[in-house]
């Protein structure tokens, strides 16, 4: 786990597998307002055909992690 900030605010995330994409697939980026994130699993569940619904979990928090330090988001230290 990780704790990010950015003025003021604070997210904690976590880092490697994620059970919750693997249980509930495009969901998780929806819920989690990544709207990257959900267009991108969509559109991956689409032309894989939900194949990369066992893929995806292995990679999605560390891209969510990516996409929010493109935000201005920093590791609290």
């Amino acid at each position: 786990m990780k704790v990010l900030v950015r003025e003021g605010e604070q997210k904690v995330i976590t880092t490697g597998f994620s059970f919750t994409v693997l249980f509930f697939g495009v969901f998780v980026p929806l819920l989690r307002g990544d709207g990257m994130g959900f267009l991108i699993q969509l559109a991956l569940a689409f032309f894989t055909m939900g194949f990369s619904w066992l893929i995806v979990p292995f990679t999605y928090n560390n891209a969510y992690e990516q996409r929010l330090r493109s935000q201005g988001w920093k590791t609290l230290k």
